[in-house]
């Protein structure tokens, strides 16, 4: 029989997790114990960010011995190709990482804390196989290389490993796999499940486009059907009874503690941003709906921060990407708005908002309830896809994936932490440009030295970074103290560089990590550009220059009602010194640590054109104020930011920072559009818009809203009218997650 020699590439999985447990950089943002945060003193509602907040590593804890510490690996792999233009060459990267190691500082590249374990053998095994036996072959190929990888892990698992760990302590370390990131196939591939069925349940393939989930398999069962099975054809057929391929030995039957069909976290891009969203529920909806209508619609909406522009429409795209996924849902349920039955709006509406809470950096017993409550809306409204000829029925493994996803949260933390974005960025650095610099003749050894010698440097100079931070010992132990979540904790401790041949941590990166350690800011910051775009412009000039006929009356109204006694009163031929855009420094999300950046533009018409030959157009974003309203978005209005300004020094004023805005009337909630809210703008007695001069910190953030036309909202089939000036707009409530988080749910 023919054979083939295949080469395993690896690394002592305790190496790697010392490596991690002992960086000193990471002190800080690694947990040694489960805890159980809450919403207040009470403990009645609970709140799962990290993994240490979920249920799996109190329950994995209580399986060790006392003393031991809990080292909750993760691995992920993913196959990536490495030539562009001609041959084949494919590279198996697999990487480790620690959960307990915080979320927000592993899934940055940077951060250097999810680390390269080894690359498997890629071969196609042409030995003369039929398809079914080499599909065999190459499962079995992968599983004895995953299981030759972690054999060091066995022994460690029962017993321990001393190490020390970033914080100068010894702790006994247990590892213990606890998640394995992974696309579906590879999913499969990993529990040795056929790929029509479930890697985590028992569910029978005709009740997958259903809300339910079937009982958890047990690795243990699974193993005694082949230790009892006679023969190997009775072996294969009860394995294939059970949904499963017959792989007697896979790496998991070794691993203690581990339940890999639990292990299996959901995977926020290829599960949801590109399984349910892209693959179907776009696919369903341009069954329903003229594509060339939903092509005018994306190359007519206004910009936002963020936003990824579509100038030609999204359906003669022909390579996508996550970034084109994420953005086409921001704008999703406004763009189909009017065009779809109401039933389809519902149905679009809640899958996106299922996906939205899906990505919340900490969730509680009340969100969790908001994640099922969408889901099975979506499921209450999805029949009016059955009859579409891209729909082929709903029992599909990614649709029923999804029901795990309140269940994962709850065991292993928050799934922005377990999404296959992070190894699929890393292939550029550790395989695609490690190859690519070499000269392509036995490249696994090249990109080997490569590594270590990349990894050596690194060493020294994260050693380099540490050392300097020991020279002030009095910041660090300042900002220890502020380490503490705002929420109640009760538990055992509470405590993309794209070119390779640079990882080390830059001084931006150092300055973020040491942000990280303060607190979170509690208020919008305001920040606006040194030198004003518009410096000594007359009022006329700007009125004129801004379209904002009411600016002069607004400014003085505004000095009259809040410094009544300043004598300067303004006129058309005084000077004030205008701005095109302000800064805004959003509070971060719960569960984060990082603030939101987004600018807020208000930019006229350009005069002259720019070096190229064309000019900016004019861009005048829409605010949510922090005035009263009556109606949700959090008490906000909304305004057209219109001019931001600052008064002359003889207006005898303090330093101060205004904004001249335009109002809209209290967003009203409509049947229509998928609930989303309606505004029109606010006009005076002669028709003018009602304006007013405001504080810039007034602007609690920037929204963005959508035009359509009554007749498109009438009638599904009208066509699309563009309207240069709309009245009537809707409230985009998916434009980002810090919006919908803060002011829609």
């Amino acid at each position: 029989m023919a054979s083939e020699i295949l080469e395993l590439w690896g690394r002592d999985p305790l190496e790697c997790i010392r490596e991690l447990l002992g960086d000193p950089l990471l002190d800080g943002y690694i947990d040694y114990a489960p805890r159980r945060d809450y919403v207040d003193v009470s403990r009645t509602e609970r709140l799962y960010s990290e993994y240490a907040t979920g249920d799996h590593m109190w329950s994995t804890q209580a399986k060790l011995p006392d003393g031991a510490t809990l080292a909750a690996v993760i691995l992920a792999s993913d196959k990536t190709q490495l030539s562009m233009f001609r041959g084949d060459k494919s590279a198996w990267p697999v990487y480790l990482s620690l959960a307990n190691i915080h979320k927000e500082v592993r899934r940055k590249p940077t951060e250097r804390s999810m680390v390269l374990l080894g690359y498997l053998p890629t071969s196609k095994l042409q030995l003369g196989l039929s398809n079914a036996e080499r599909s065999i072959r190459q499962h079995e190929v992968f599983h004895h290389c995953i299981s030759a990888l972690l054999h060091p892990m066995h022994q460690a698992t029962r017993d321990g490993v001393l190490m020390v760990c970033g914080d100068g302590l010894e702790r006994r370390i247990h590892p213990v796999l606890v998640s394995y990131v992974a696309d579906h196939p590879e999913q499969c591939m990993i529990v040795t499940c056929r790929q029509n069925r479930c890697p985590r349940c028992s569910i029978q393939p005709e009740e997958r486009g259903t809300p339910v989930v079937g009982s958890t398999r047990d690795p243990t069962s699974i193993l005694q059907v082949g230790l009892n099975s006679p023969d190997e054809r009775s072996f294969r057929r009860e394995m294939k009874a059970l949904g499963l391929l017959p792989i007697a030995y896979p790496f998991w039957s070794n691993l203690l503690v581990t339940n890999i069909f639990e292990a299996m976290t959901p995977d926020l891009l290829h599960e949801l941003h590109k399984g349910l969203f892209k693959d179907h529920l776009v696919k369903w909806t341009m069954d329903i709906l003229d594509v060339q209508q939903l092509d005018e619609r994306y190359k007519s909406l206004s910009p936002h921060h963020g936003l990824l522009a579509f100038p030609h429409g999204i359906s003669k795209i022909e390579q996508w990407t996550g970034t084109e996924y994420k953005n086409m849902e921001k704008t999703f349920c406004a763009a189909i708005a009017g065009l779809v039955p109401s039933a389809v709006q519902r149905a679009a509406r809640a899958l996106i908002d299922f996906i939205y809470l899906s990505q919340y950096p900490q969730h509680s017993d009340r969100t969790l309830s908001l994640l099922d409550a969408s889901w099975q809306e979506f499921h209450s409204f999805k029949a009016v896809f059955r009859d579409l000829p891209s729909c082929h029925g709903f029992d599909f493994p990614k649709m029923h994936k999804a029901n795990h996803n309140t269940e994962a949260i709850r065991s292993r933390g928050t799934l922005d932490g377990y999404s296959t974005e992070l190894p699929e960025h890393l292939h550029k650095s550790q395989a695609k440009q490690l190859y690519r610099a070499g000269n392509k003749k036995d490249p696994f050894r090249h990109m080997s030295k490569a590594l270590r010698r990349d990894a050596a440097v690194e060493k020294f100079c994260r050693y380099l970074h540490w050392l300097q931070g020991m020279g002030d010992m009095d910041r660090r132990e300042s900002t220890s103290l502020l380490l503490e979540d705002t929420c109640v904790r009760f538990g055992v401790e509470q405590g993309d560089d794209d070119a390779w041949g640079k990882p080390l941590p830059s001084l931006v990166t150092q300055q973020r990590r040491d942000a990280l350690r303060c607190p979170p800011a509690e208020k919008t910051e305001h920040r606006l550009p040194r030198a004003a775009k518009y410096p000594h412009w007359s009022i006329e000039q700007v009125q004129i220059k801004f379209n904002a006929g009411s600016f002069l009356l607004g400014l003085k109204a505004f000095i009259a009602t809040n410094y009544v006694d300043c004598k300067w009163i303004p006129a058309l031929q005084d000077r004030i010194s205008a701005h095109e855009m302000v800064r805004l420094v959003l509070p971060p999300l719960a569960g984060e640590r990082e603030a939101w950046r987004i600018t807020a533009h208000c930019r006229p018409p350009q005069i002259e054109p720019t070096l190229r030959g064309d000019s900016k157009p004019k861009r005048f974003d829409t605010a949510l104020m922090k005035e009263i309203c009556s109606i949700t978005l959090s008490g906000h209005s909304i305004a057209v930011l219109r001019i931001v300004f600052q008064l002359p020094s003889q207006a005898g004023l303090p330093d101060l920072q205004l904004a001249y805005v335009e109002w809209y009337t209290d967003p009203v909630p409509s049947s229509q559009a998928g609930r989303m809210y309606q505004v029109t703008r606010m006009r005076d007695e002669k028709g003018l818009a009602r304006g007013e001069v405001v504080h810039v910190q007034s602007i609690a953030r920037t929204c963005h809203l959508v035009a359509f036309s009554d007749r498109s909202l009438a009638d599904g089939d009208a066509p699309l009218t563009r309207i240069v000036a709309p009245e009537k707009l809707w409230v985009n409530p998916h434009i980002d997650l810090h919006f919908f988080a803060s002011y829609v749910m």
